[in-house]
């Protein structure tokens, strides 16, 4: 949703604040590296100046898994609901300490919003002990809601082996809890704007156990990518309780990012709300590389988070590990000719926000020992300037804008949930079923339109304003 309110929001805002940005690598498997792989990662990883590094409270079998080896197993935090699994969190503990004492932080995801979902959706990501007690009810069904507040008690009231301090309390290794990863990803709710308040009212059970000021609650990717639209729903913008919107978003073209996060970023602002891109990623086969991407995103002086920095080798280079396999195709090597790690996360650090984020504090000084070097300038081009980027222009009805039957869009739009959509019937979020089919870009799973294919919230979106057939990746 884009408001045409920029400059007068973030002026008007609390948050109107500048600081200087940020970025960071997901990596969910993380905590089930060898202690040595886990050292080499983080110190690689402050050496470029990384500052935040987003982990899950999830399963992970041993073996290989995105050019890594995987040498400890975790199970569930819960195989039965309210029974605890405190060696996940150990695990999880392990990693935090490391980062605190390189001055950087975690981003925490204590559930994965892929694994709730209908019998007919067959996703790699699972279904848990939540999706086969409720469903799709999970979200409405009061209980169920009940015991998602015990489990978010429990991982935020852990006593850190590490530092003696809860996890809600320790702000040197924590710099915010998702509500959960992709919330209602294969579910009505955000079609159906939530319904339930599910958002908010998970959002004030997480502030009851935050006891230190500085780890924020975010949303983590309501529905999954941002071109579902429901990224900045309105229950959670005017929800007191989340500080920060998350945005996911597989872009293919860089300039797709000068004319989304602008707007994404007053409608924060006005709503004393602060804006992350805590997921992006890079195929092979979009248009817009790596380097030219983050370029893009720094030129917007809006913190982000890849999907995913790894410690192995990626797709694209000769297996250094022996255990190259379960990519998805986002994943960019330490040394890999796809992108200039170190580059891309300096010149994020160099950049200043429109926003406040001081609390993140400053990036680290650097790893212990030599970390690989960044790919040469033969191998990987510098990012291009930023000016050399499309300007965001429209000024009325634009893609994203907010649009009702008395504010239209442009007439190369449709009105769509509220949104001005490229698409005209069948779109993504739209109602669906055999007599109401989707169009050839979505594929009807649970009654709405979404991206084709078996889904675990990894999309390659390749396409721009004129989005292409779409594949769903593992």
């Amino acid at each position: 949703m884009k408001l045409n309110i920029a400059a007068s929001a973030l002026a008007a805002s609390g948050l109107a604040a500048a600081s200087n940005s940020f970025a960071g690598s997901s990596l969910y498997f993380l905590p089930g590296l060898s202690a040595s792989d886990q050292a080499y990662y983080i110190d690689t990883l402050a050496s470029y100046g990384a500052k935040v590094v987003r982990l899950w409270i999830n399963k992970h079998a041993t073996g290989c898994d995105k050019g890594s080896n995987v040498v400890t197993y975790a199970d569930d935090f819960e195989t039965t609901i309210g029974s605890y699994n405190w060696d996940n969190l150990a695990k999880v503990d392990k990693v935090l300490a490391q980062l605190a004492a390189k001055g950087m932080k975690a981003i925490i995801s204590p559930h994965d919003g892929n694994v709730i979902h209908s019998t007919s959706v067959n996703t790699p990501n699972g279904c848990d002990v939540y999706c086969t007690t409720y469903r799709t009810s999970f979200y409405s069904n009061a209980q169920a809601q009940a015991q998602y507040d015990a489990r978010i008690k429990a991982i935020l009231t852990y006593k850190s082996p590490s530092s003696g301090l809860t996890w809600g309390n320790w702000s040197e290794a924590i710099l915010a809890f998702d509500l959960q990863n992709e919330p209602f990803q294969f579910t009505n709710d955000g079609q159906n704007g939530d319904p339930s308040n599910w958002l908010c009212g998970r959002a004030q059970n997480f502030k009851k156990y935050i006891t230190d000021s500085n780890i924020k609650v975010a949303t983590g990717g309501i529905g999954g990518d941002q071109v579902h639209g429901y990224n900045l729903l309105s229950k959670a913008l005017t929800c007191s309780a989340i500080d920060i919107i998350s945005i996911h978003a597989y872009v293919g073209d860089a300039s797709t990012w000068g004319y989304l996060l602008p707007g994404f970023e007053s409608t924060a602002a006005a709503n004393n709300k602060l804006l992350h891109v805590e997921e992006w990623g890079v195929q092979t086969s979009y248009s817009s590389n790596f380097d030219a991407q983050a370029a893009s995103l720094n030129a917007q002086g809006i913190p982000w988070t890849y999907w995913q920095m790894i410690p192995g080798s990626d797709g694209t280079q000769s297996c250094s590990s022996g255990c190259c396999t379960g990519y998805d195709g986002f994943e960019v090597g330490f040394n890999s000719g796809k992108g200039n790690l170190k580059n891309a996360i300096s010149t994020a650090n160099s950049k200043t926000t429109k926003q406040d984020w001081s609390f993140v504090g400053a990036p680290p000084s650097g790893g212990s020992g030599t970390p690989p070097p960044p790919p040469s300038s033969s191998s990987s081009p510098p990012p291009p300037p930023p000016s050399s980027y499309p300007k965001d222009t429209c000024t009325w009805g634009c893609e994203g804008w907010d649009c009702s039957s008395s504010v239209p869009c442009q007439s190369a739009y449709s009105c769509v949930g509220g949104y001005c959509k490229d698409c005209t019937w069948g779109c993504g979020g739209w109602d669906c079923s055999a007599s109401q089919p989707c169009n050839a870009d979505y594929t009807c799973v649970n009654g709405i339109c979404h991206h084709a294919g078996p889904a675990t919230g990894k999309r390659d979106l390749s396409g721009t304003q004129d989005l292409p057939a779409v594949a769903w990746v593992a």
